[in-house]
């Protein structure tokens, strides 16, 4: 068996935000949505800079805030 440690960051963040992100990750193939929350895959987000910058930009998040994190939840 083998086992993956995997963390994930959970952020509060305002409705706007949140609904920038569901609009733009939703039908990506590294996001799950359920309700009001969105969980986004970082290894896709942080493989490509454009994508990054992109989620940086709505987010505020640098690569120094998510350093180590497999995964960030957002809810509002």
């Amino acid at each position: 068996m083998k086992i993956i440690k995997v963390t994930t960051l959970v952020i509060k963040t305002d409705p706007n935000t949140l609904d920038r992100l569901m609009d733009d990750y939703s039908d990506s193939g590294y996001v799950n949505t359920c309700g009001g929350d969105i969980i986004i895959d970082l290894t896709y987000i942080e493989d490509d800079p454009d994508q990054f910058d992109h989620f940086s930009e709505i987010t505020s998040l640098s690569k120094g805030d998510v350093e180590g994190a497999s995964y960030v939840c957002l809810y509002a």
